[in-house]
């Protein structure tokens, strides 16, 4: 993925929404959130993940706040430590993980674990899946939606090869297989950024986070790319 490329989606993502309306009401989520107490601010965080998604599905499944805190704090807060230095653009699946006893490895079952369990929760799934971790972890975890998943599953967008219909998504999929992939093109943006305007990669990607406003995520960027490039299609 060229950078000038990215440059361009992201701003073709803002024209859908023009008056910012999305952007305006992602960046007061993450304002909002808590995750330096998480057990004590767990009712709070949990209204504010599930006000995000009725804003982007206002007519989805109603779901269960009880249950999401519970899953919450049982399945994400309990590894979140081996995320909180994890960039997508920083992203090795296989580095370990010290977890005696809890079967999980590398950081790609950490990734794996928490997706799953947030996934069945009652009304949540796959598109809310990665939109509540991505608010957890707004540099690690891509947003998708079943327009953009259904174009990589049948090969239709760049950066992801073909892959049999769902498995592509599933929490061993999306862990070591979805999320690599879209590692390799934010360090393609990176790297054609600092080529480009022979810059550090570490002030090109400054440069790329700045894209995306004020809280901007490579991840985030990287969403934002392919969700304009779905809606164009």
């Amino acid at each position: 993925m060229d950078w000038k490329e990215l440059e361009r989606m992201v701003a073709k993502r803002s024209e859908i929404d023009p008056n910012r309306e999305d952007d305006a009401h992602y960046q007061d989520a993450l304002s909002k959130l808590n995750w330096d107490a998480p057990v004590d601010a767990m009712p709070e965080n949990a209204d504010v993940l599930l006000k995000f998604l009725a804003r982007y599905d206002p007519g989805s499944r109603a779901i269960d706040s009880q249950q999401l805190q519970d899953v919450w704090l049982e399945s994400v807060e309990t590894l979140a430590a081996d995320l909180e230095d994890v960039t997508l653009e920083h992203l090795h699946v296989l580095e370990h993980v010290d977890r005696p006893g809890e079967n999980v490895f590398c950081v790609g079952d950490v990734i794996s674990r928490m997706y799953e369990h947030v996934k069945s929760i009652q009304g949540v799934g796959m598109t809310n899946a990665s939109r509540l971790l991505h608010l957890r972890f707004p540099a690690l975890f891509v947003m998708t939606d079943e327009l953009m998943r259904k174009f990589w599953e049948d090969g239709s967008l760049p950066g992801v090869f073909n892959i049999s219909s769902g498995r592509l998504f599933e929490p061993y999929g999306y862990a070591f297989i979805f999320l690599p992939a879209m590692s390799i093109q934010a360090v393609d943006a990176i790297m054609s950024c600092s080529l480009d305007g022979d810059i550090s990669v570490e002030d090109a990607t400054e440069k790329l986070q700045g894209l995306g406003g004020e809280q901007g995520s490579i991840a985030k960027l990287v969403s934002d790319y392919y969700y304009a490039m779905t809606a164009a299609s």
